[in-house]
């Protein structure tokens, strides 16, 4: 059956036929980056990033390797950073000895003193 029949047939345009295919070709095809990336990314247990990949594959082959290529084949393949989870801080809130009395507003909101360090 002829590409263009089937395309009407399915009802999409002929160029989104060839797009699509151009991309299973793409993602089907073995690139040695992709190889490196993986390795790398094993490697340091899924801790780089898009940015700090294409600087290290940069470095490591010799020539320049654009960031947004990298992101590209690290989402297609699936070898994105993992991100880890931000440690919570866990304030105290209980007081460690009970104040037997209650505190008093000894200042009264007078901060004017006679001298150094009497208020204190």
């Amino acid at each position: 059956m002829p590409i263009n029949e089937a395309c009407s047939w399915l009802g999409i345009h002929r160029s989104t036929f060839y797009r699509k295919r151009q991309k299973q070709l793409r993602a089907e095809e073995d690139d040695p980056l992709v190889t490196q990336i993986s390795e790398l990314q094993k490697r340091r247990n899924f801790a780089y990033g898009a940015k700090r990949m294409a600087v290290y594959l940069s470095k490591l082959n010799g020539f320049a390797i654009n960031h947004k290529r990298v992101v590209r084949l690290m989402r297609l393949h699936g070898l994105n950073s993992r991100v880890r989870p931000k440690r919570r801080i866990h304030y105290r809130t209980e007081m460690l000895e009970p104040v037997q009395e209650p505190l008093y507003n000894v200042l009264k909101r007078d901060f004017s003193s006679s001298g150094p360090m009497t208020k204190l």
